[in-house]
């Protein structure tokens, strides 16, 4: 997985679990998805193998050589696409539960309150302005970022050339 999906899908994850557990001001008072136990343990689950998970950057053969690392093999690439694309899957599973257990609140609170039933097609409108505002929030969310990464980056870059400075040598 590379650094742009795997913060992709960790923003995501870290959205999701803030709108079902942590962010009380999210929901009414008193309102509770119908099935956010299955829900958090799916979340869960995609954590640790978002945490777990070791990024693939691509780093230039030279400088790989002078920090003497050695190349993936074929095995170990495979092995990473497969675990790379279980990561992925779970998201969806996630983002599909969400959905689920949002339509299903949607019928509870409808039935409560007497009024007719929304259609699948006015929760197909509801979901995707709500689709829409996470990208937008998540748009946002990068954009900051990038703009910060390059100071972060250069620290970091220091940080690697001290460490792989050679010492001189001592008679």
């Amino acid at each position: 997985m590379n650094i742009y999906k795997w913060a992709d899908q960790t923003f995501l994850c870290g959205n999701y679990k803030s709108f079902l557990l942590s962010d009380p001001g999210v929901l009414p008072a008193g309102v509770e998805l119908p099935n956010v136990r299955e829900v958090t343990i799916q979340i869960s689950k995609w954590e640790k193998m978002l945490d777990r998970r070791a990024l693939v950057r691509e780093i230039p053969s030279k400088t790989a050589k002078r920090l003497k690392l050695t190349v993936m093999t074929k095995k170990e690439l495979k092995n990473e696409g497969r675990l790379s694309a279980q990561t992925m899957q779970q998201g969806r599973k996630v983002q599909r539960l969400v959905r689920e257990s949002v339509r299903q609140l949607f019928r509870e609170h409808d039935a409560k309150s007497g009024h007719k039933p929304h259609s699948k097609q006015e929760f197909a409108e509801f979901w995707k302005r709500w689709e829409a505002m996470m990208w937008e929030h998540r748009r946002n969310f990068f954009k900051k970022i990038c703009k910060e990464l390059p100071a972060i980056q250069n620290v970091e870059l220091q940080q690697l050339a001290l460490s792989t400075r050679k010492q001189p040598a001592r008679s």
